[in-house]
């Protein structure tokens, strides 16, 4: 669902009234990042082959790519996990000069593009609605909070939950079929019994 679908969706399917643009997308990329931090997506994992680099004072600096927001792991060519240090405010991976390699294999976790009028949300369709559920809980909660929309924010919020189960589940199989079979937990599991 691009933006503007996603708006007509809030506003007249789930009665959320007109809404200004710039509140609407403001709002609605606040809920999209919400959705994005509450685990580990494999959706916004990429891998980057890096040629270039610099180095300086005996180490080797690489710039971080446009859409980074965390680094999983870096390996050289021959494909060794190197210790790496991120230097946030100059947005450089830091290795140490004894990792000289003619390349590096970045795994990261990306910031997807926020959703405008024409673009969508960077996971599969079938989990957009999931927005405009948690952008109307929201909504219906903080305005003339009477028991009408208080009972119809607590009915988003939970379709809400609905639709996020689903995702996790989606997610945690792309883990699982990757891993050969093995799920990889780091010990906290959902309510379903399965690693997050």
């Amino acid at each position: 669902m691009t933006g503007q679908e996603l708006k007509s969706f809030i506003e007249v399917g789930l009665d959320c009234g007109t809404q200004s643009n710039s509140l609407f997308y403001n709002n609605l990329n606040l809920c999209k990042n919400y959705i994005e931090n509450l685990r580990d997506w494999k959706q916004l994992e990429k891998e980057l082959k890096i040629n270039n680099y610099t180095i300086s004072d005996d180490k080797i600096l690489i710039d971080f790519p446009s859409d980074f927001k965390l680094l999983i792991r870096i390996t050289d060519k021959s494909g060794k996990n190197l210790p790496f240090k991120l230097d946030l405010i100059n947005k450089k991976i830091v290795l140490d000069k004894n990792f000289s390699s003619s390349s590096y294999i970045l795994v990261y976790k990306i910031k997807s593009p926020d959703i405008t009028n024409n673009t969508s949300w960077i996971f599969p369709d079938e989990f957009h609605p999931i927005l405009g559920y948690l952008y109307s809980a929201i909504y219906k909660a903080g305005i003339d909070f009477d028991s009408i929309n208080a009972s119809n924010s607590l009915r988003l919020d939970k379709d809400f939950s609905s639709f996020l189960n689903a995702m996790i589940r989606w997610d945690n199989d792309i883990k699982y079929y990757e891993n050969n079979g093995i799920y990889e937990g780091n010990g906290y599991y959902d309510k379903f019994g399965l690693p997050i």
